[in-house]
């Protein structure tokens, strides 16, 4: 037994000695000890008497039969002493000053030394006054172990030892990524942010705890309000989801909220005239407008639900749409970023989600990231890998750039755009080459080996070469590293789907885990990054034309019994429409009324998709924030509120429900998305019982089996991870532990097929670069939040990533306009000349409507599951004169 102040405690309930303080209820000051990190005592504050020494309490074992004092006069003398010699070295704020003035420290004791004098407020959300700095050294562990970046060292040594970023660099220049890990850390104010500061100057502030509304990480926030603002955001310490840590989203562009663009009253094109002013009116004229165009079109109508939005609002669009307009018309954007994932996974194992959790890295030995730029797209994520690696965990990284993981990785396969195919069956060739199946596994959970080795063998590394560009050997050294894991995990993202064979190369990275034993157990498993904040959910819910809400089929007899009881209507027959087959029926005349919730298609998805489809339809209706591109185009504008000022849920890419909770109230004239809803079912004949989201989950379930032990009592802290059967099932982190729902997985044997879109651009002579698209860290999706708070001021436009060799053949300068035009159309952004990408390449992102990316993008689709092919467009570039 441990002994502290007399209090026992077991030994077998504490790591540290400070950990037994802790338990036993004793306080101990700390400064540099934060649980994110490896304690290492730089601070002193912690000393303890144990059996009779001063001993750091973060850094020491605890073991049986120790006695532990906390508070003595030694001990008191001692961090009077501490404080002391702080006060004479630096002039410390927070933690550190308490620490001094709880002690009774005053700065008279020694005489003042040289202090630190620097300030930086050069970078739009992090602040530094270095006189307040007590060389604690815990900005520096948490930056190089949190999130893997290496911003800042120590410089100098004894006295002259100062915080250093770069001799004579300002800080906005750094190699910073403004997670504000330092900024939550720093004990004594010495690192600080422009939220922060707000917050200590602001009375009253309580806390709420939320799920953040940008990427499909999931974070946990704790969110610091006066009421009408959101005023400061940290992390949830205790979140397994992000155990504290945040990105610079997730913790700094909030401003949007109070924004004055918000939208704050209903818009309407009075006339029925499409060249008619959006004009203001009033919500019951809106409704009414809405219920009675969308009756008036039935059987001709169409809806895109919101992966911004909660399970509760998307269950209760697809609802609509089902029961009230008697149409499966419905479909959400996971059609165009993971719906391949669904179906690739579903087609192999049985169930198209995130088979393992996020937590899982950790336990990993080697790790595949494919088609994912992680710390850029989910940054928390990518934080998470680095930190495995930084551990001793081994990386292959798939990806036509040269990333930041790539960049670290053991092997990195810079494959050339659209080769996916062949690649992921050149990585199964090499696999059995080198005998690395894992054949037990093989024989007792899989069909089709011998078969699958017989087929990849003509994708042999060195003929597969001619056709992805990776060389043999490092094809074949990342197989050996791959097939010699204990505990191999996958996780892929949009370079892997967004293509003509998306779902097919996903069924192929099924493959490689299946080969290798890869399921059902901690540290392995195939696990998409889903790219927004409820693209999951959305899903889940039922927003996909061929499957109800829980990935029920509604062609089952007791699935459409089993509904018709719930929702008092009988489940259409017709067959629904994914949204290229929505735009393509709207160009032709078969889709007349469209209701858009929260997606800025105009912006996101291909012009060549698009354009037709809104000439032709007679009705629009878009639910949004702000007045985007898509609103703009609409007859019908009903002003929602965002994830701050509602309840609901959202679920992440690990299948984590997890609740949202409101922090403010939507500016007055907005209402919240499922009310707005709600009204409308009423207004066409299909009344709501429903007085809270909580009771809409109720309802999800009581019609979907994977979310029957759900309710919004059970969500509490971490959330749960469906499959949830019963109101006693602790949720489910780990899928296909003994079966796949599909029993043993066929081995799929998929031929790599060049895409259309090489053959329908003119050839290579009039389109010689291959584009790419996707995000930047600082800004998310259409940017439609982000590109309202000083996120701009970090990244102010699109900027097209060209290869110094294609640059300087072209004659473009970095920095400067250029014009990127396909056979589709054309975009403007300036040239950023770096070798991320390969000679032949180049990348643009989407965030800035004046940009046109989209107007580039071909109109190719997956040919398994409709999503749009944003990572291959035959490109030519020309510099703007």
């Amino acid at each position: 037994m441990i002994v502290v102040d007399g209090r026992p405690v077991a030994p077998d309930a504490a790591h540290t000695v400070l950990d037994a303080c802790r338990t036993a209820g004793a306080h101990v000051p700390t400064l540099c000890h934060d649980a994110r990190v490896e304690p290492r005592g730089h601070c002193r504050a912690c000393l303890v008497d144990v059996d009779g020494r001063l001993v750091p309490a973060c850094t020491t074992p605890a073991h049986d039969g120790q006695r532990i004092a906390t508070d003595t006069p030694a001990l008191a003398a001692y961090r009077r002493d501490l404080c002391e010699l702080m006060l004479a070295e630096s002039a410390p704020r927070g933690a550190a000053a308490a620490l001094c003035a709880a002690t009774g420290a005053d700065g008279t004791r020694y005489p003042p030394r040289a202090r630190d004098g620097r300030a930086d407020d050069s970078h739009p959300y992090l602040r530094f006054d270095l006189e307040a700095c007590i060389k604690c050294r815990l900005c520096v562990q948490v930056c190089e172990d949190v999130q893997g970046q290496f911003v800042y060292a120590f410089a100098g040594r004894g006295e002259g030892a100062h915080l250093s970023w770069g001799d004579g660099v300002r800080f906005a220049d750094t190699d910073c990524v403004a997670c504000g890990a330092c900024a939550s850390a720093c004990p004594s104010g010495a690192i600080d942010d422009v939220d922060r500061r707000r917050a200590t100057s602001t009375a009253g502030l309580r806390t709420v705890r939320t799920t953040c509304g940008y990427c499909g990480v999931g974070c946990q926030l704790d969110v610091r309000t006066d009421g009408t603002d959101v005023v400061q955001i940290d992390g949830t310490r205790a979140a397994s989801v992000n155990a504290g840590h945040l990105c610079v989203k997730g913790r700094y562009a909030h401003r949007f909220v109070g924004h004055p663009d918000r939208l704050t009253t209903p818009l309407v094109r009075r006339g029925g005239r499409r060249d008619a002013p959006l004009v203001p009116a009033g919500w019951d004229e809106a409704l009414d407008l809405v219920a009675r165009k969308m009756d008036e079109h039935r059987g001709k109508v169409a809806a895109l639900s919101s992966s911004r939005c909660t399970n509760e609002e998307n269950y209760l669009l697809q609802k609509w749409l089902r029961a009230g307009l008697a149409t499966h018309n419905v479909d959400c954007c996971a059609r165009v970023c993971h719906g391949p994932t669904a179906a690739g996974m579903r087609r192999v194992l049985g169930t198209g989600a995130a088979t393992n959790s996020l937590a899982d890295i950790a336990h990993a030995d080697v790790i595949l990231v494919s088609g994912s730029n992680a710390t850029v797209g989910h940054p928390v994520t990518g934080a998470r890998i680095k930190q495995a690696v930084l551990r001793g965990a081994r990386l292959i990284v798939i990806d036509p750039r040269r990333t930041e993981l790539a960049a670290i990785a053991d092997a990195h396969l810079q494959l050339r755009p659209g080769s996916n195919v062949a690649l992921l069956n050149s990585l199964a060739c090499a696999l059995f080459d080198l005998a690395l199946e894992n054949r037990a596994f093989l024989a007792a959970r899989t069909t089709g080996a011998a078969e699958l080795r017989a087929f990849v063998a003509q994708y042999a590394p060195e003929r597969a070469e001619a056709l992805t560009g990776v060389p043999a050997a490092l094809v074949r050294r990342a197989a050996a590293l791959w097939g010699n894991a204990e505990r191999p995990y996958q996780a892929h993202g949009l370079g892997m789907t967004e293509h003509f064979q998306g779902s097919e190369s996903v069924m192929l990275l099924c493959n490689l885990s299946l080969l290798v034993g890869g399921f059902g157990r901690e540290g392995v498993g195939v696990n998409p990054l889903r790219g927004q904040n409820n693209v999951q959910g959305a899903a889940d819910m039922g927003c996909q034309p061929d499957l109800l809400t829980g990935y029920a089929d509604p062609a089952d007899p007791a699935v459409r019994e089993r509904f018709t009881r719930v929702w008092g209507r009988p489940l259409p027959t017709d067959r629904g429409l994914t949204i290229p087959k929505m735009y393509r029926a709207a160009a032709r005349g078969d889709v007349r009324a469209l209701f858009i919730l929260g997606e800025d298609v105009v912006q996101t998805d291909p012009a060549a998709h698009v354009d037709p489809a809104f000439a032709a339809l007679d009705f629009i209706v878009v639910q949004e924030i702000f007045l985007s591109k898509t609103a703009e185009r609409a007859d019908v504008v009903l002003p929602g509120a965002c994830f701050f000022e509602k309840d609901g849920t959202f679920t992440n890419g690990e299948r984590r429900i997890q609740r949202v909770r409101k922090v403010v109230e939507p500016p007055p004239g907005a209402r919240a998305d499922w009310q707005i809803l709600c009204e409308l079912m009423a207004r066409t004949g299909l009344p709501q019982p429903f007085a809270h989201p909580s009771d809409v989950m109720d309802e999800i379930a009581q019609v979907a089996p994977p979310f029957a032990g759900v309710s919004f009592a059970r969500l509490e802290g971490d959330g749960l991870q469906w499959p949830v059967p019963d109101a006693a099932h602790p949720g489910t982190g780990i899928l296909h532990a003994q079966a796949f729902p599909v029993g043993k997985a066929v081995l799929p044997q998929v031929q790599y097929v060049p895409s259309p879109v090489l053959a329908n651009a003119g050839g290579e002579a009039a389109y010689p670069l291959r584009l790419v698209t996707g995000r930047v860290l600082e800004h998310y999706n259409c940017g439609t939040m982000t590109r309202r708070t000083d996120a701009v001021r970090l990244v102010a436009h699109d900027a097209l990533e060209i290869h110094p060799d294609d640059a300087r053949a072209l004659g473009v300068v970095d920095g400067a306009p250029v014009r990127v035009v396909s056979a589709y159309g054309e975009a403007r952004a300036h040239a950023a000349l770096t070798e991320a990408v390969a000679p032949g390449t180049c990348f643009l992102s989407f965030h800035f409507p004046e940009t046109g990316t989209n107007d580039v993008t071909s109109d190719i689709v997956d040919r398994v599951a409709d999503c749009p092919e944003y990572k291959l467009t035959p490109v030519r570039v020309e510099p703007i004169r």
